[in-house]
């Protein structure tokens, strides 16, 4: 696909923009009754994957804190000025629900280095949405996916697995992008689970345990565990001499509910 060679992406923004046209096929075509859904790109750069995606969807809106990138989306939205918006902004300030119509979708090539903090922000809201498109690091969507008794195993996919089900659908290998980044990507898809047994006072609970247990990850649970409260795990059904990433999440959510 075209790429204007002159701009100089940002390695403070965790600018790879995709380039290659069949990855992007690939990433449109893993999106279910796109024709019926309102989306939302986050780090749309320039404008590759947007412009497969407006003649197939409903409406689309993208947003992107480089500025720099306005020339692409000025061009792009005067192809589409009945279904395109354009926000110039940080992404971890948007209001998806008060300016995405539902039925919502997000579909993104995510920046490297706010991939994470979106996903944790969005996971909080998934309901408000039909599912997730997402192309991380590779080594991100692993601890994504992660189950227990795995070495990526950790608060990103205890987290994850509250409120969504979640695959790896593909890698992307680095010469898909400009400039090349050092890493394989891969894109993955989360839908949201239909009724979360998390409310906000548990969450709360959860995240501090899990925050305490992986900070110490290399520490039999009892050793960290003892710093927020005093309980015999073994009268809660849990092996006191496992290690955090050896612990269920249902049995992290007993922790929490003793708290």
């Amino acid at each position: 696909m075209q790429y204007n060679q002159n701009f100089k992406t940002k390695k403070s923004l965790g600018q790879h923009f995709l380039i290659d046209e069949s990855i992007i096929d690939k990433i449109i075509n893993n999106c279910d009754e796109i024709a019926y859904k309102n989306v939302l790109e986050i780090g749309s750069g320039s404008g590759n994957l947007t412009k497969k995606l407006l003649p197939k969807c409903l409406s689309l809106t993208a947003i992107d804190f480089d500025d720099r990138v306005k020339i692409f989306m000025e061009e792009i939205k005067e192809n589409f000025s009945d279904k395109f918006t354009f926000y110039n902004m940080d992404a971890l300030c948007f209001d998806e629900i008060k300016n995405i119509k539902s039925p919502r979708v997000i579909v993104a090539n995510l920046p490297y280095n706010v991939g994470t903090l979106m996903l944790i922000k969005w996971l909080k809201i998934i309901n408000h949405f039909d599912y997730f498109v997402l192309m991380f690091q590779k080594e991100v969507a692993e601890r994504i996916v992660a189950k227990v008794n795995t070495t990526n195993y950790g608060r990103l996919s205890i987290f994850t697995s509250i409120y969504a089900n979640v695959e790896i659908l593909f890698d992307v290998s680095p010469q898909s992008f400009l400039p090349t980044p050092k890493v394989f990507s891969s894109v993955i898809k989360l839908t949201p689970k239909k009724n979360s047994f998390i409310d906000d006072v548990l969450l709360t609970k959860l995240e501090k345990v899990t925050n305490v247990a992986f900070s110490m990850r290399r520490k039999m649970i009892k050793q960290s565990i003892k710093k927020i409260l005093n309980v015999n795990l073994e009268s809660l059904n849990i092996d006191e001499n496992k290690r955090p990433q050896e612990v269920s999440l249902e049995e992290f959510i007993k922790i929490a509910n003793t708290l």
